[in-house]
């Protein structure tokens, strides 16, 4: 599980530099409780840019700070991160608004709350003072098809609350092979092959991958579910193909037809359940950093499985 740094609650309310000092004392506190632990504080490179006294931008009031906090705090913000920017799982685009009825898409508020929605465990980290010291932050995502789902955010500014959390954390998947074990388990509209993700064997393991890869069987889980006894899709179901299926940034699609003729033993799996029968599952979802793949059976028929046959690299790279 990872921590997210709140940025939105920095907006320009420390009284002075000082003040502003002791605040960065406290989040750098967190984040060194949170590593200890084996996670991760991850922050918006924006940060670097806030402004944190009504006169004072960021550059100028980490002169304050001793010059070994200095390089250490903007080292985090502008370098060495890690950064959820780069493992992002909603679009700017997407319809969140948090409790205070304000727009919380493309911030952490909004990615935390996003993950939450689709089962992926992420609590925020804020500034102290500033108006988001609440223990829970209520996001609403507002969907396509007129529907809405809350989901209620843990908040931290201080050791004290972060530590029972970090103690209580049992992370699911640690692993390819436990990601395989917990995905099974899960999306039980899926059927996920055996050797599905042997493609992943010798890839370093990377935790925003991983979560990526959930997301995306999440929604093809849910998409499984979206179909009528006449074998169309409910107004859910159109929802989420229009969601995530079209458009120029689609988590999912089919591969080219130049793709399809270069690559067609590439993409063609033994049937999991009929010995000598194949399958050709150009279908796929995307992660694009790095460039891994889903490929999976298609089309989705009422009472007959999706097959995912395949987690690892891009396989029709060129």
């Amino acid at each position: 599980m990872f921590f997210l740094l709140n940025e939105l609650s920095l907006h320009g309310q420390f009284q002075s530099t000082s003040d502003f000092c002791h605040a960065v004392d406290r989040i750098m506190a967190i984040r060194q409780q949170i590593v200890k632990y084996g996670s991760e504080l991850l922050c918006n490179p924006a940060l670097a840019n806030s402004q944190v006294t009504s006169t004072a931008p960021m550059q100028q009031a980490v002169q304050s700070l001793s010059l070994e906090k200095k390089r250490a705090w903007m080292s985090w913000l502008t370098r060495q991160g890690p950064f959820w920017t780069e493992d992002r799982q909603h679009q700017p685009n997407e319809w969140l608004e948090s409790d205070g009825g304000g727009d919380v898409a493309d911030t952490a508020i909004g990615e935390a709350a996003y993950c939450l929605a689709h089962g992926i465990h992420r609590e925020v980290v804020s500034f102290d003072p500033s108006n988001w010291l609440k223990k829970i932050i209520s996001v609403t995502w507002l969907k396509e098809c007129e529907t809405s789902h809350t989901v209620q955010i843990t908040n931290h500014w201080s050791t004290q609350s972060v530590t029972p959390t970090l103690e209580a954390i049992s992370t699911p998947y640690r692993s390819w092979q436990t990601l395989m074990s917990y995905a099974r388990l899960r999306f039980d509209k899926l059927s996920i092959v055996d050797d599905a993700f042997s493609p992943m064997d010798g890839q370093p393991f990377h935790s925003g991958v991983a979560d990526s890869i959930v997301i995306r069987l999440s929604v093809l889980d849910r998409l499984c579910g979206c179909i009528d006894e006449r074998g169309n899709r409910t107004p859910e179901g159109n929802d989420l193909y229009t969601q995530y299926f079209t458009g120029d940034k689609a988590w999912f699609s089919d591969s080219s037809p130049s793709e399809l003729a270069e690559f067609a033993s590439a993409l063609t799996f033994p049937h999991p359940t009929i010995p000598g029968e194949y399958l050709i599952c150009s279908r796929h979802g995307k992660i694009k950093t790095p460039q891994y793949r889903i490929h999976f059976s298609w089309p989705i028929v009422l009472g007959k499985p999706v097959f995912v046959v395949y987690v690892g690299p891009k396989i029709t790279k060129r």
